[in-house]
C-alpha cells in the first residue's frame, strides 16, 4: 500500500508540474500575443480609405493605438498586421515587420525605383508600393536595423480580410499535439481521481491546495507586469541605478546640465509631433483650427506653421505651438488623468502625461527653479518611445518664455460622416421655432445631406419621418393626434429643373396649409433648387416661398467646412483605387483656388465631388466655370474610345435605376454591348459616375448632375436623339425640355428643336401622357402644340387646355 500511495504521490507531482507549465503557457502567451495583435493578412490596404477600414476594424487601443499593415522580413508575399505606435520613416528604407518577432522593422529599399524618396510616416506606408513587393534588389538583407529620427527610433508600415495562411503545416502539427497533451493530461487526471478517491490517498486536498497556490503566484504576476507596465505596453520600471548607467551610455547623462535635459525634452516635444501628425495633417489644421489658432498666438509663430513643407520645418516651430498642437489635435495621446494644464499625479506615465510634466518643468524653470523631480524618468520614457535624439541638439538661449496651455476649438466637426456646417445647424435651430425650413442652394450644394442628417436627428427623438420626391399635398400633412411627424420633401418642383407644372396648384395649396397646423405635431423641410425657388418666386401665387424668414441658403461654406468635405470625399473617391494617383497629394489650397472662380452654376460640394472622381476637370480651372460642358465633352469621348461604357450609363440615366439581376426591356438591346452581364462587369470601370444603392440591388448615377449632362449630349447627336425621347423616364423630359422661346430659361435646360418634335408628340400620344403638358413651357412653342392637337382626341386636348 505504500508503494501504491508513494507511486501516486509522484503522478500527482508530475501532473502538477505538467498544470504549472500548461497554466503559465496559457497566461503569459496571450499576454506576449496581445502586446502587438499581430495577424497574417492576404494583403495590405492599397490607399487610405481601406487602410482607415482595417485601422477601423482591428481597433486598435492604447498603448498601441496605431493599425499597422506591412511586409514579413524577407519573405516576399507575406503581409502581416499589428497594433503598435508608428515613428517617421527615413528615406530610402521600407517598414516590415520581422520574420521572427513581428516587430516593426526599417531595411534598405535596394528596388531599381519606387523607393521612398523622402521620410514618411508608414500610416503611409500604401503611398510607396514596392516596399509591399520584392524590394530587396540582387541580394536579400537579413538584417533588420533600427532607425533613428536624429536619431529618434522609427516604428513604422495593406489588409483586407484577416486570412490564415493555408496549409501551415506548424499550425497544424500545433492543434494536433495541444489535443493529445489535453487528452492525456484528462485521462491522467481521471485516474489519480479514481484511485485517490479509493486507496484516499488525501491527494485531492493537496491539490486543491497547490492549485490555489499557483492561481495565487500567476495573478500576481499577472498584476505586477500590469502595474509596470509604461503607456508603450512595453517598458517596465527601472532601478534608479540602472536608469542612470542607462542615460550615461547614451547621452553621458552626469556630464550635461539642467538646461541641455530640458532644452532636450522640449526637442522630444517636436519630434512627438512628427510622429503624430503628418505634414498634409498640419496644414489641415491650419484651416479647421484657424481662429483659436488666431486669437492665442501671434502671425509671426503661426506663419511658420502656414509655411511648413518638409520634416526639418517641424524644428522651427513655436515650442507652445507644438505643446498645444500636441493636446489639442492628436487624436491618440491620451490626456492627463487630472486633464491638461496640471500636474499629473505620480502613477500616471502616459505619453500624454509626460507632454504635460515637460510643459509644467519647463515653465518652473522658467521661474529660476533648478531643481526638478522624475527628470531622468520622464527622460527615459521619452527615449524608450521615440528613441535617442542626438547630443548635438542644438541648445540655445530660449528666453523664459513660458509654454502656455489653450483649449484650441475646430472650426465646425463631423457627426457621423455629415459635416455640421452653419447651415445645418441653422436649419435644426429654425425648426425649433418655425413649422417649416426651406433648404435652398445650386445643384450640388448638400441640401439632401441636410434632410437626410435632420431625419436622423428627428429619429433619434421618436418622431416618425415622412419622405416625399419634388410633390407635397395637402394630405401628406394630416399628423394624427399626439403623434409627431417630420416631413421632408427633397427637389420640390423637380430635380434638374421646374417640373409638376400639372400639380404646382395641388402643392401651393399644401404650402399654404403648413402654418395651420392639424392635431398632431408637425415640422416640414423643404429642399428646393435655386434656379426653381427664382422662377417661382415670379408667381405671386407662391406667397409661401416668400417667407424670408424660414429660408435657410446653402451655398456659402466656411473653408474648415469645405475642407472636412472634401477629405471625405477624396477618401472615397478614385484614389483609394489607384496607388499612383496624383490626386492623393493635391493640397486643398488648390482646391481653395479653383473654387474661387465657381460661377455658382453648382454647389462647391458637388465640384470637389466631381474632381475626386474626375481629377482631369482639376486641371482645368475654367472648368469649373461650365462644368456640364466639360462632362459633355468626356461624354464625348467616351461614346467614341469606350461605346459599351458609354452605353451603360446612356441606359441607367434612361431607367434611373438598374435593378441587378432583373431583365433589361427591350429598347436596351438596340444599345451595342448592352446585357445584365456586361452592366455587372463593368461597373469597376465607371465608378466614377456610379453608385451602388442602400439595398444593394442596384446601381444609379452618383449625382443628379451627371444625368442632365448626359441627358443634354445625347438631345444634341442624332444618333442618340431619338431613342432618348422615346424611352428616358418622363420626368426628366418634363423638367429639362423647354421652347425656343422660353422667356425664364436656366442653365439646365435643352431646347425642343424641330427634328424632336415628332418623336416626343409620337411618345406623349402613344403613352396617354398628356396631362403632363397641362400647363407646360412646350405648349407655348406654336409647332410642337399644333403637332400634338392634330394627334390628340378633341375630348382629352380639351382638358389639357383648360
Amino acid at each position: 500500500m505504500v508503494t501504491v500511495i508513494k507511486s501516486g504521490q509522484l503522478v500527482l507531482q508530475g501532473i502538477m508540474k505538467f498544470t504549472n507549465a500548461v497554466l503559465f503557457l496559457f497566461i503569459l502567451c496571450p499576454l506576449s500575443r496581445a502586446a502587438q495583435d499581430y495577424i497574417p493578412v492576404s494583403l495590405c490596404p492599397p490607399g487610405a480609405r481601406e487602410w482607415q477600414i482595417e485601422a477601423d476594424r482591428k481597433n486598435c487601443q492604447d498603448p498601441t493605438p496605431n493599425y499597422l499593415c506591412a511586409a514579413i522580413e524577407n519573405l516576399p508575399g507575406h503581409f502581416g498586421s499589428i497594433c503598435t505606435q508608428i515613428g517617421l520613416s527615413p528615406s530610402g528604407m521600407c517598414a516590415v515587420l520581422n520574420s521572427q518577432t513581428h516587430n516593426l522593422d526599417s531595411v534598405p529599399c535596394k528596388a531599381k525605383e519606387g523607393c521612398p524618396d523622402k521620410p514618411y510616416s508608414p500610416r503611409e506606408l500604401y503611398k510607396w508600393p514596392i516596399c509591399f513587393g520584392n524590394f530587396y534588389g540582387s541580394e536579400r538583407t537579413t538584417s533588420s536595423p533600427k532607425t533613428t529620427v536624429g536619431d529618434e527610433h522609427v516604428n513604422t508600415t495593406v489588409m483586407l480580410e484577416p486570412v490564415a495562411e493555408s496549409g501551415d503545416p506548424g499550425l497544424l502539427a500545433g492543434i494536433i499535439i495541444f489535443i493529445v497533451i489535453t487528452l492525456v493530461l484528462i485521462g491522467s487526471l481521471v485516474i489519480v481521481y479514481i484511485l485517490d478517491k479509493r486507496f484516499n490517498w488525501g491527494l485531492r486536498d493537496s491539490l486543491r491546495t497547490r492549485t490555489r497556490a499557483v492561481y495565487n503566484g500567476m495573478n500576481k504576476r499577472i498584476r505586477s507586469l500590469r502595474n509596470n507596465r509604461s503607456d508603450r505596453g512595453s517598458d517596465t520600471y527601472m532601478e534608479p541605478f540602472h536608469r542612470v548607467q542607462v542615460l550615461n551610455e547614451q547621452f553621458s547623462w552626469n556630464n550635461k546640465d539642467v538646461f541641455w535635459k530640458l532644452t532636450a525634452l522640449r526637442y522630444y516635444l517636436m519630434v512627438t509631433l512628427k510622429h503624430y501628425i503628418g505634414i498634409d495633417e498640419l496644414k489641415d489644421v491650419t484651416v479647421l483650427f484657424k481662429t483659436s489658432l488666431l486669437q492665442h498666438f501671434k502671425e509671426s509663430i503661426l506663419k511658420e506653421l502656414y509655411d511648413i513643407n518638409s520634416w526639418d520645418d517641424y524644428a522651427k516651430l513655436d515650442i507652445s505651438l507644438v505643446y498645444n498642437l500636441l493636446r489639442n489635435v492628436c487624436k491618440h495621446i491620451t490626456s492627463p488623468t487630472r486633464g491638461w494644464g496640471y500636474d499629473p499625479p505620480s502613477d500616471d506615465v502616459n505619453l500624454g502625461a509626460d507632454i504635460e510634466r515637460i510643459r509644467s518643468i519647463w515653465n518652473r524653470y522658467c521661474d529660476s527653479e533648478t531643481e526638478f523631480m522624475h527628470l531622468d524618468d520622464i527622460f527615459v520614457r521619452m527615449f524608450d518611445r521615440f528613441g535617442k535624439i542626438s547630443e548635438d541638439v542644438e541648445v540655445q538661449d530660449s528666453g523664459s518664455e513660458k509654454i502656455m496651455s489653450v483649449e484650441l476649438k475646430p472650426e465646425c466637426s463631423v457627426n457621423d460622416r455629415v459635416v455640421l456646417t452653419k447651415a445645418i445647424k441653422l436649419v435644426l435651430s429654425s425648426l425649433k421655432k418655425e413649422t417649416f425650413v426651406i433648404v435652398k442652394g445650386a445643384i450640388g450644394s448638400g441640401k439632401t445631406t441636410c434632410l437626410k442628417y435632420v431625419d436622423e436627428h428627428y429619429r433619434g427623438n421618436q418622431w416618425e419621418v415622412k419622405w416625399k420626391e419634388e410633390i407635397i399635398t395637402s394630405s401628406d400633412l394630416y399628423v394624427q393626434e399626439n403623434k409627431k411627424l417630420l416631413l421632408c420633401c427633397d427637389n420640390l418642383f423637380g430635380a434638374y429643373n421646374r417640373g409638376q407644372f400639372a400639380s404646382t396648384s395641388e402643392i401651393i395649396k399644401a404650402l399654404e396649409n403648413l402654418e395651420k397646423g392639424g392635431y398632431g405635431e408637425l415640422k416640414v423641410v423643404l429642399a428646393i433648387h435655386d434656379h426653381v425657388y427664382d422662377e417661382l418666386q415670379k408667381s405671386p401665387n407662391v406667397k409661401a416661398l416668400q417667407n424670408k424668414r424660414v429660408v435657410v441658403d446653402f451655398n456659402e461654406f466656411s473653408d474648415a467646412e469645405m475642407l472636412l468635405i472634401f477629405n471625405d470625399q477624396r477618401k472615397q473617391g478614385h484614389c483609394t483605387r489607384d496607388r499612383r494617383c496624383p490626386f492623393r497629394n493635391v493640397d486643398f489650397r488648390s482646391i481653395q483656388d479653383t473654387l474661387k472662380v465657381n460661377s455658382g452654376q453648382i454647389g462647391d460640394p458637388l465640384l470637389t465631388l466631381l474632381y475626386s472622381n474626375l481629377h482631369d476637370l482639376f486641371n482645368k480651372k475654367e472648368a469649373t466655370q461650365n462644368i456640364v460642358r466639360e462632362l459633355c465633352i468626356i461624354y464625348q469621348n467616351m461614346s467614341e474610345e469606350t461605346p459599351e461604357l458609354f452605353h451603360i450609363l446612356f441606359y441607367i440615366m434612361m431607367v434611373g435605376i438598374h435593378k441587378l439581376k432583373n431583365k433589361l426591356p427591350d429598347w436596351a438591346f438596340e444599345l451595342i454591348g448592352i446585357s445584365n452581364e456586361k452592366v455587372e462587369q463593368n461597373v469597376c470601370h465607371l465608378d466614377a459616375f456610379l453608385v451602388g444603392r442602400i439595398d444593394g440591388q442596384g446601381l444609379q448615377m452618383k449625382h443628379n448632375l451627371f444625368n442632365f449632362a448626359l441627358f443634354k449630349f445625347c438631345a444634341d447627336h442624332t444618333k442618340y436623339q431619338s431613342i432618348l425621347l422615346q424611352h428616358c423616364q418622363f420626368q426628366m423630359i418634363e423638367e429639362i425640355m423647354r421652347p425656343v422661346s422660353y422667356s425664364t430659361q436656366s442653365d439646365f435646360c435643352v431646347v425642343l428643336k424641330e427634328e424632336m418634335i415628332p418623336v416626343l408628340v409620337s411618345r406623349v400620344v402613344g403613352q396617354n401622357l398628356h396631362m403632363f403638358m397641362k400647363s407646360h413651357p412646350l405648349m407655348d412653342q406654336s409647332d410642337f402644340t399644333e403637332s400634338l392637337r392634330n394627334k390628340t382626341p378633341p375630348n382629352v386636348w380639351k382638358k389639357i387646355t383648360n
